[in-house]
């Protein structure tokens, strides 16, 4: 699963009972990362709120667009 994804690759994801995952890598600007997503087609919220700055907030698509999102998400 996408969450299992996150955390193997050192994000730390907040429980939630929506359809959306609300994730953060110390030591890694949601800025960049949210760019890097933009510039493959691939959009996300991160939100400019002091505390929560470097989160991102991913709503779950369907099996291909996560697949297609694990392609692109940043591994480091």
């Amino acid at each position: 699963d996408f969450i299992g994804f996150l955390r193997n690759l050192g994000w730390q994801v907040l429980d939630s009972s929506t359809n959306f995952i609300f994730t953060t890598k110390p030591g890694v600007s949601g800025r960049q990362v949210y760019q890097a997503l933009k510039k493959a087609g691939i959009l996300v919220r991160r939100f400019d709120t002091p505390g929560i700055e470097e989160y991102l907030r991913i709503t779950v698509g369907t099996a291909q667009q996560m697949a297609q999102l694990k392609t692109a998400f940043p591994k480091e």
